[in-house]
Order: C-alpha cells, then sequence, then structure tokens
C-alpha cells in the first residue's frame, strides 16, 4: 500500500476531492429529503435520514483515518528496515576494512 505522501499531487488532490464529494453527498441527500418534507412525519423521517448520514459519513472519515494510519505505520516498518540493512551493510564494510588493514 502507497503511503499518502507516494502517491503524486494530481492522485492526492484527486482522492481528497472524490472523498470529500462522497461525504457531501452523503449529508446532502437527507437534506434534500427534508427540504421537500411538508408534514412533521417527512421531518422527522428525514432528520432520523440525516441522522444516519452523518453516522455514515463518520465511518467513512474513520475509514480514511484508518487506512492513512495504517499507511504510515507501513512506511514506519519500511524505514526502520532499510535503517536496519544499512547498518548491517555497514557493520560488514566496517569488519571487511579491518581484516584488510596491514599488520605491523
Amino acid at each position: 500500500m502507497k503511503h499518502f505522501t507516494d502517491i503524486p499531487r494530481r492522485g492526492r488532490v484527486l482522492r481528497v476531492v472524490l472523498t470529500a464529494a462522497c461525504v457531501l453527498a452523503a449529508c446532502a441527500v437527507p437534506a434534500a429529503a427534508a427540504a421537500f418534507g411538508t408534514t412533521l412525519s417527512t421531518a422527522n423521517d428525514a432528520l432520523s435520514g440525516a441522522t444516519s448520514a452523518l453516522i455514515w459519513a463518520s465511518f467513512a472519515i474513520a475509514a480514511i483515518s484508518l487506512q492513512g494510519v495504517r499507511a504510515a505505520c507501513h512506511a514506519s516498518r519500511e524505514r526502520a528496515r532499510d535503517a536496519a540493512e544499512t547498518q548491517a551493510i555497514e557493520a560488514d564494510t566496517a569488519g571487511e576494512q579491518a581484516t584488510d588493514a596491514p599488520r605491523g
């Protein structure tokens, strides 16, 4: 999985715009239903729908946040692995230089 900052800028902007559009659409549908509602029952149904949409939007935001956390953890593991490999290579190089040094 790519880290969010590894995605090209245009892709990041597109992801943010699409996420915002989905959240707005989830909130706009019940609001539109409320605008056309004329009775208290319809308004109550619309309010219930709006609450449901907000709950689903919060789930979507949480999922996106979780994806970001997972990506950050993955990137952190990759950096730690790269650092360990670099240290191992440096230790091997230092060991080789120590054995190649002239004694005398």
